[in-house]
Formats: C-alpha cells, structure tokens, sequence
C-alpha cells in the first residue's frame, strides 16, 4: 500500500512492472482483496473482486448491450521487453 492506495511491482525478469489503483483507497478499516493475476506477460490486479465496477446496458439493435467499466477496481498492465 502507498498511501492507502493499493499497489503492486512486479519483475518476471525483464524489468519492473508498476501497478497503482488511482482514486481508491483500502485505508478504511475494513478487509478488502486483492488478486494479481498474470498469463507470463500481461498481469491484472484486481480489488474486491471488481464488485464496484459500473455496469451499463442499452438497448441496441434486437438485444441488450452490455458494457462493464472496471476501471475503478481493476489495472491491467504488460512486463517489459520480451521476456517471460
């Protein structure tokens, strides 16, 4: 945590992956999650299990569409250079 705010670095060998949550803060007194999920390259770290992402749905042509911001909740980034 850097000032309340979760974050995480990571390195799989090919240089520094910094990841930080903006505007949320886990500096409340209660218990929260957090999952780091990576596939070798791409790595996700995700709050609460991203239940306050913002859900939209719109009527679109013969169906729903829908559209989830995660933005709030969740940060998505890639480790550097080739390497896995």
């Amino acid at each position: 945590l850097i000032g309340g705010t979760p974050s995480l670095k990571i390195n799989h060998g090919s240089g520094t992956l910094v990841l930080q949550l903006k505007n949320v803060g886990v500096n409340d007194r209660r218990w929260h999650r957090l999952d780091v999920r990576s596939n070798s390259k791409e790595v996700f770290l995700t709050l609460d299990r991203c239940f306050s992402a913002i859900v939209m749905e719109a009527e679109g042509v013969e169906s729903w569409v829908m559209t989830e911001d995660r933005s709030s909740c969740e940060i998505r980034g890639v480790t550097p250079n080739r390497d896995k």
